[in-house]
């Protein structure tokens, strides 16, 4: 049951489809008037294949070939016979001095006129008629852009320093400077600086260091006993005068 009604949807869709696609053809449908302004005639200023090239003809669009009632007519005929301009076989002849001929289908129509010296006088007309496309279905989904895809930029490592410059070749290396608080080597030979020694000072032997204490002490007497004898002459000066 279900099978059934899925077919008569699509079957009631598809008529529906066909009908609108007709209307919208007949609805574009153009009618043009045989040679223009002349009409149908026997000389035309322009030949009528010519006028026909210059025009665009669609399936249902309409030719409307106007002419004398009585004295002309329109033949619809085939190649051969448009060539030769017989028109003894004639698919279709039309008289009424306002013909209406409707193009049903694509492909190449031949007309001619019905008395032979009038087209061989140039009253013949081939057209080429060219189908109509389908419109586009409104119903069509439209498609969805696929995504872009994301741009991952590369890792670069890790740069490493550039080791020190190496010295020229040539160039000159200075001598690491003496720092204020070292002392130079003492020459060879010279005797040791006791740890008691100010800095910069030459050391003094023991032997040196009691015979300067000596001469200190008895210069130190010396001075003492001078001392006392001055003290004693100026008591008996005193002691003189008294």
């Amino acid at each position: 049951m279900a099978s059934s009604s899925h077919s008569t949807s699509l079957f009631f869709f598809f008529a529906c489809t066909v009908a609108a696609s007709f209307c919208f053809h007949s609805s574009m449908a153009r009618s043009f008037d045989v040679g223009g302004k002349e009409g149908w005639v026997v000389k035309p200023s322009e030949s009528y294949d010519h006028w026909a090239q210059r025009l665009r003809f669609l399936v249902n669009d309409t030719l409307v070939f106007k002419y004398k009632k009585g004295s002309d007519s329109v033949a619809q005929v085939t190649k051969g016979d448009y060539d030769s301009c017989d028109a003894s076989k004639k698919l279709k002849v039309m008289k009424s001095g306002t013909s209406i001929f409707k193009l049903t289908q694509s492909g190449h129509f031949y007309f001619i006129s019905a008395n032979k010296q009038q087209c061989l006088a140039g009253q013949k007309l081939n057209v080429l008629v060219l189908a109509v496309r389908s419109p586009p279905s409104s119903a069509a989904t439209p498609k969805t852009p696929p995504p872009p895809t994301p741009i991952i930029a590369p890792v670069l490592p890790p740069t490493a320093s550039p080791p020190p410059p190496s010295p020229a070749a040539g160039t000159p290396q200075l001598a690491p400077q003496p720092s204020a608080d070292s002392s130079p080597p003492p020459p060879a030979g010279a005797p040791a600086a006791s740890g008691n020694s100010p800095a910069g000072q030459p050391a003094v032997s023991p032997d040196t260091a009691n015979q300067t204490a000596a001469k200190s002490s008895s210069s130190s007497s010396s001075a003492a006993v001078a001392s006392l004898a001055l003290v004693a002459v100026g008591l008996g000066f005193i002691s003189l005068f008294m």
